[in-house]
């Protein structure tokens, strides 16, 4: 339920204080063609460095290719320890990055913060555009890039590595990881003062049009990932690859800045439903005695977060054997095109469509059993309800009528048997099979 704020705003102010830039100096047009001049000689000069590739390449190659597996595991952990904030579909909390995270990427290339230090301090620094710096410029100092340092050096030169080898699974993996090392410093860049008033940004994601990452990816995983991978595999590819002085810095870069952009627009639309008193309670929601809400998640709310969170799970895991063994054998199809399903769906990633297969079993259970949370979803009584939604095929509900079409698309991609036959049965059964999977990994 949509209403308007019935209290005065307190006076912590949820709103990021209005940022003063700083002026700055006006140069001549004909200062600014030698800052243009001087910008264009040193990126010639940069594009023909290799300092950091081949530093970067032999430690990847003799060192961390052995230990990948730890890297990847690490990173596994870090995103279910912090799965109820990547999943939802709101920036409410920031995530912590700690040292021990870093430090992984240390270990599994065989060397030090210290040592990858010592290389980019022989590192020149990028060209800079900005008038700010022109006199810096002129003088010839060196002007440090914080967004340099040597965790996110490895990192991106680990991506480049995966990216060279058609990896895409485990580039992914990297591009979250990096993502998630961004994320702390970016968050409190932009909520200052955390998200003070939760409803606020509820109501600010829910009324987003599709233009805004956040609302087109359904999560917060996915909106730090986008710009990522878009600059990784689309706009700079060819210059990741290149993996010259100039363009790994300068992508660096780019990662912060375009994530930074994103977060940014985020925190415009809170501002703007604070500042309107525009709220997302819940129904039946309550005020304590200072007139603060008492939060409750919205029905809508804890569908999308339950469906991203198991939506997601399935793209980060191995495919369970045993799940994928017992449904195929209950409904008596060939267990390897269940498998094979299974794999095409993980190959091709559609996430959204298994987002929305959930968010349409979790709204058609919670409609009927009056709750929703995690307790009841690892419920016998959930696997019972579960099976009885199966049952309404034929039923006019549009939830089940979607049930019915993503399965269906599922194993038209990736069995054959489902795509040669005819049999109502038979095409029944598969469908029973694929749809019993995914009700059972909720349980796991």
């Amino acid at each position: 339920m949509f209403l308007r704020d019935p209290f005065t705003r307190p006076v912590t102010e949820a709103v990021t204080k209005q940022r003063v830039k700083a002026e700055r100096p006006q140069f001549s047009p004909e200062e600014k063609a030698i800052l243009n001049k001087l910008n264009a000689e040193h990126k010639q000069k940069l594009a023909k460095s290799y300092i950091i590739r081949d530093f970067c390449e032999p430690l990847i190659e003799n060192h961390y290719l052995k230990h990948e597996k730890g890297l990847l595991r690490a990173i596994a952990l870090y995103r279910d320890k912090n799965v109820e904030k990547l999943s939802s579909p709101y920036i409410l909390d920031n995530m912590l990055f700690t040292q021990s995270d870093i430090d992984i990427v240390f270990t599994c290339c065989g060397t030090t913060k210290e040592k990858v230090q010592e290389m980019l301090d022989n590192l020149d620094d990028l060209p800079i555009n900005t008038s700010e710096y022109f006199q810096d410029r002129l003088e010839g100092k060196k002007i440090q890039k914080r967004n340099i340092i040597p965790f996110r050096v490895l990192l991106i030169m680990i991506l480049r590595y995966y990216i060279m080898q058609n990896e895409e699974k485990k580039a992914n993996e990297i591009m979250f990881y990096y993502a998630a090392s961004q994320y702390p410093s970016i968050f409190t860049a932009q909520f200052r003062n955390g998200v003070f008033r939760k409803p606020a940004m509820i109501y600010a994601v829910d009324h987003m049009s599709k233009k805004f990452t956040l609302k087109k990816e359904g999560s917060v995983e996915g909106a730090i990932v986008y710009p990522i991978q878009k600059a990784a595999t689309d706009t700079y590819k060819a210059g990741l690859i290149d993996g010259s002085d100039f363009w790994i810095p300068y992508i660096i870069d780019q990662f912060k800045s375009r994530t930074n952009e994103m977060m940014k627009s985020v925190r415009e639309a809170y501002e703007e439903a604070y500042n309107n008193g525009d709220v997302t309670y819940t129904e039946g929601g309550t005020f304590n005695e200072e007139g603060e809400m008492i939060e409750r998640e919205t029905e809508g709310g804890t569908v999308t977060t339950l469906a991203d969170k198991y939506a997601t799970r399935f793209y980060n895991q191995a495919i369970n054997l045993k799940i994928a063994n017992t449904v195929a054998n209950s409904a008596r199809v060939s267990v390897s095109e269940i498998r094979n399903v299974l794999g095409n769906m993980q190959q091709e990633h559609h996430v959204d469509e298994l987002r929305q297969f959930y968010e349409c079993v979790f709204t058609v259970y919670g409609q009927e059993n009056g709750k929703l949370n995690d307790d009841e979803l690892k419920s016998i009584k959930f696997i019972q309800k579960a099976i009885e939604i199966y049952k309404k095929g034929n039923s006019n509900d549009k939830s089940i009528a979607i049930i019915k079409k993503i399965t269906h698309l599922w194993l038209v991609r990736g069995s054959a048997s489902y795509r040669a036959s005819n049999n109502a049965g038979t095409l029944n059964s598969f469908r029973r099979a694929i749809y019993l999977y995914f009700i059972f990994a909720v349980q796991y």
